[in-house]
């Protein structure tokens, strides 16, 4: 998620930061993204969900946008959706569109 701007990534902080008693925030993301054995150290971060995308240095978008749906987390994608129709910065990703999902065949956003 490396590819990510700064305030995209701050987007998802905002929304995955405030811990939930079903555990449904950014400890569900790390789960899903096999790094459950870093939950402690993240734990320990102001903020963890950027400490999450840092060490998410392989997991493509489409990934990520495909676990927030599967843990039920629309409300993250409509904050970033927001964002991103908002236009206030440089996003320094695309998200897939259905002509051209993606920047060449790597499957990682750009």
């Amino acid at each position: 998620m490396k590819d990510l701007s700064w305030e995209l990534q701050n987007e998802f902080s905002k929304s995955l930061n405030p811990q939930k008693e079903s555990g449904n925030d950014w400890r569900k993301v790390a789960s899903r993204l096999q790094l459950s054995s870093i939950i402690p150290q993240l734990e320990q971060r102001s903020n963890p969900t950027i400490g999450l995308l840092r060490e998410c240095t392989v997991t493509t978008c489409k990934e990520l946008l495909e676990i927030l749906v599967e843990v039920k987390r629309s409300d993250v994608l409509d904050d970033i959706a927001k964002f991103i129709n908002n236009g206030t910065g440089v996003l320094g990703v695309k998200l897939p569109t259905e002509e051209s999902p993606y920047d060449d065949d790597s499957g990682i956003c750009r």
